[in-house]
């Protein structure tokens, strides 16, 4: 039996992937959640999720999904812009968020027959704990976005733009592109939990910017980003957070092949060239290559401009993300899907070869002659 649901359908499908055995061969959760509270708090509000998980309403379709045996072949799709189920509530974010979670926190806390499923997928589709542990240092995390905002900062110093001289200042603002059109999966780039972030620093720094109790303002902004400000959480990184996590897990989207073919106009940072645009992010490995080429022929003048060090951070951690290792042998299948048509819209041609491609592979339908 396979399994095809939409929307709250998933609900169904997760607990039949988990509880029908042997039964269910295929399951397909199309733009589905993670669970209903999640996705009442952030379709109506925080009250609407605690309105929800009070009288029982869970639904945890993360738990059906990642707790199935490893003979049922799960396929998930989303739409980052979808309408009604927030990207942060999707199925995919949660997948993700509970899988790196229990990688990082050690596979010995699972118990159980679904706790063994778990630890199975988990060690299948990502690395070893000690090579993405450094997802819990939040302070870490927080000082690479605090390193982006700095080079989108940058370009409104005064002190900067004179010390660079524009034709530098001009390759900064490439480099932000690139940054914020770094590829993530499911046609999210990097850029929108950096945007998020930019935001609440702007907030952050306005209340920085009010007369303190002695009636003189703290004006610095460096000064409230030490780590006792970090940990209260006050400037949020749960999106760029769960951005990462997804990276880990279901890989990038494009690869620098079809990056490079694409026919859109070329972005020159230290006379190389790529492709970038919400429809065209640019891959991980192009960022890493132009960052550090940009380091390499302007280093003395980032230094003089005190850029150099977000520069250094920018990079340690992109290095980072590309610790993506995916056994090519392994038990279990499961798989993403990114759409582009919204809650209730059709898949278009790509997106169904995509599907078509998974049943075949699970032997639901018979592929091409050879």
């Amino acid at each position: 039996v396979g399994v095809h649901a939409e929307s709250i359908g998933g609900v169904v499908a997760c607990h039949l992937a988990r509880v029908a055995k042997d039964n269910i061969s295929f399951v397909v959760a199309d733009r589905t959640f993670a669970d209903l509270p999640s996705t009442a708090s952030h379709l109506v509000g925080a009250w609407a999720g605690k309105a929800v998980r009070s009288i029982g309403w869970h639904a945890n379709n993360v738990d059906g999904f990642i707790a199935a045996p490893a003979s049922v072949y799960r396929v998930v799709t989303c739409d980052p812009n979808d309408e009604i189920i927030s990207h942060l509530a999707s199925l995919k974010v949660g997948i993700a968020r509970e899988l790196v979670g229990v990688a990082t926190k050690g596979i010995s806390n699972q118990t159980g027959e679904d706790g063994a499923r778990v630890c199975e997928l988990t060690e299948e589709y990502l690395p070893p704990m000690s090579s993405i542990e450094w997802i819990n240092d939040d302070i870490g995390i927080e000082k690479f976005a605090h390193a982006c905002i700095r080079f989108v900062d940058s370009q409104k110093d005064e002190v900067t733009n004179e010390t660079l001289g524009p034709r530098l200042m001009f390759e900064i603002q490439e480099v932000v592109k690139v940054l914020w059109f770094t590829d993530g999966k499911c046609g999210l780039p990097m850029g929108v939990p950096l945007t998020e972030y930019y935001n609440t620093l702007k907030e952050l720094e306005m209340l920085v910017a009010q007369p303190t109790e002695g009636g003189s303002p703290q004006t610095s902004l460096d000064s409230v980003l030490q780590p006792e400000h970090l940990e209260n959480n006050q400037a949020r990184i749960h999106t760029l957070k769960d951005w990462i996590c997804c990276l880990l897990l279901w890989g990038p989207t494009i690869n620098t092949s079809k990056a490079t073919s694409a026919n859109m106009r070329p972005l020159h940072i230290t006379k190389a060239s790529t492709v970038y645009g919400p429809d065209h992010p640019v891959p991980l490995e192009t960022t890493l290559s132009l960052l550090r080429t940009f380091r390499t022929e302007h280093g003395l003048n980032l230094e003089r401009a005190k850029l150099m060090d977000p520069l250094e951070i920018i990079i340690e951690m992109l290095e980072r993300f590309t610790t993506v290792n995916i056994p090519a042998n392994r038990q279990n299948n499961i798989a993403l899907i990114p759409l582009t048509c919204g809650h209730n819209g059709r898949m278009n041609s790509e997106e169904e070869a995509q599907l078509l491609k998974h049943m075949e592979k699970a032997g639901w339908v018979a592929g091409p002659p050879r």
